[in-house]
Formats: structure tokens, sequence, C-alpha cells
């Protein structure tokens, strides 16, 4: 990948942090058939069933607080449909899911924060038929890229994309991996934005969502299943199209980006807007 990041002449995707957007309702509403399997309608919820817990929500403070409660000492797995969620609520899971060393089961989607901190804990993880983890920015990227912008400075979450950095290590994985997927949507420059009462920086990208290939992401992941990962460009498509309700804007393998990519030559190369 070359150092610097071409400015195209029209930006189409804005993505603040750790949030999917719009997905973030679509995750849990009906789901058409995808693969020849129709999953069921699903609110925010977290069940205990079994030896399993199921997970149908945006990753919050509460939500986290209700699978803490819920967990008893037969639990084994977590079934999880969720769009991603705030960083600290997230890191807040992982760390849950590798101290009690349980499993994990997508069933739907498992998108952004959801992918990159939640999924790396767990023991194993497997996907159902139809189902899709998606990535997009981390905190790292974002920080990273508004700490290259003056004005940016002063909003960089440096602490919480230390605090991602950190759960990488004790999981004994490449933190790169929190900067080369975002890295593959094209950001092209970073502004500012509103979100919860706060000014945050926001990268506009090119792309709004990447999925690695299959054996990019057990390059990362080596616990994960991929017997029903997507198997192209069309199918992960038809997946995220079926799970959001969006058009995909779309990054679908791209095995080259993990291969000795200078990740600081290519944040530096993300100016302001």
């Amino acid at each position: 990948m070359p150092n610097r990041i071409a400015r195209p002449s029209r930006v189409v995707t804005g993505i603040i942090l750790g949030s999917f957007g719009a997905a973030s309702l679509a995750a849990c509403q009906p789901r058409t058939h995808v693969s020849g399997l129709a999953k069921q309608r699903c609110t925010s919820s977290v069940e205990r069933r079994g030896s399993e817990v199921s997970i149908c929500a945006p990753i919050t403070a509460p939500i986290v607080e209700r699978v803490r409660k819920t967990l008893g000492r037969d639990v084994r797995s977590i079934r999880i449909n969720s769009p991603g969620g705030h960083t600290s609520d997230a890191l807040a899971l992982g760390y849950l899911i590798r101290a009690r060393n349980l499993d994990i089961k997508v069933d739907g989607i498992c998108a952004s924060a959801c992918a990159y901190l939640v999924l790396p804990a767990a023991r194993n993880v497997d996907l159902t038929p139809g189902s899709l983890v998606v990535f997009h920015h981390t905190t790292s990227l974002v920080a990273s890229a508004a700490a290259q912008v003056p004005s940016m400075r002063l909003y960089a979450d440096l602490e919480q994309a230390r605090a991602e950095s950190k759960f990488y290590e004790a999981l004994g994985l490449d933190s790169r991996w929190l900067f080369w997927p975002g890295l593959a949507l094209h950001p092209v420059c970073v502004r500012t934005g509103r979100r919860e009462g706060a000014m945050m920086p926001v990268l506009m990208s090119r792309k709004n969502a990447f999925v690695p290939a299959a054996n990019d992401i057990r390059s990362v992941v080596p616990h994960m299943n991929t017997r029903n990962w997507p198997a192209s460009q069309a199918d992960a498509t038809t997946r995220y199209q079926s799970l959001t309700g969006r058009s995909a804007g779309l990054v679908f393998g791209l095995a080259a980006l993990v291969r000795d990519t200078s990740v600081t030559a290519a944040i530096d190369g993300i100016k302001g807007c």
C-alpha cells in the first residue's frame, strides 16, 4: 500500500469511533432469507439458554452487566448478534469472555467493536450459515489519525486507544490488526463531529465495511472456524445487505494489506478534511 492515501473526488462514508451507524438498529430486526436460512426476529436482549447465553443487542454497559449476572458456572458459550458498541463496554465484555474461557457463535452479525474486541477473546469462534463478521475503524486508528492533525489533537481518545492495545497484548494478538482493516477502507481525511453531546474525530472513508477473507482472519484469530465464512465479495455483500438493510461499500479479502504494511506511514497520510 502506498505511503500516502489519495484523496478521492467524493467522500462517501463517515465513521465515528466504534459504532456501526445505521446497522445498530437493523441488526436485530427481522432478517430476510440468507443462504437458505431465515433468522429469527430478536430484540435487545440477554437470555440464558442452557449452557449458552444469547446476546442480541448493541454492546453497552447495561448489556455487559446483564451478561455478567446471567453467566452461571455451567455456561460454556455466547451466541451473539450485535452491531458493535462503545469501546470500553466491548473491552469489558471481551475481558469477561476471556476470563471465563467461553466460546462464541455469531448468529447474525458481529460488527465493529464486536468484531475487534469481543470475538478475539473467545476460546473458539464459529458462524452460523449466512452470518457475517464486519470490521471498520477502531478507536486506535481514529485517535492516531486525529493526532496527526493539529486541530484534532484535542479530541483524540488516546486513553481508549491504549486500552485497545493493552487488550490485544493481553490476548497475545498482533495489535496492528487494530489498524489494518480500517486502512483497507481508504480513509481520506479526518474531521470533528458531535456524538452524544461531545465532539469526536470522524474518519471520512471511501468504503464503510471490511470483511477479511478466511485465510486473513485465521492469521489473526487462529481459533476462528471459517466453515461458514463468506467465500467471495458477492457472498459477503449479499449477507451485509440482508443483515443491515444497507448497500455495502464493502472491501472483501485484501490479504496484501496484512503483509508488512507500514501502518505509521499510512496513518500519516490521513489529513484534516
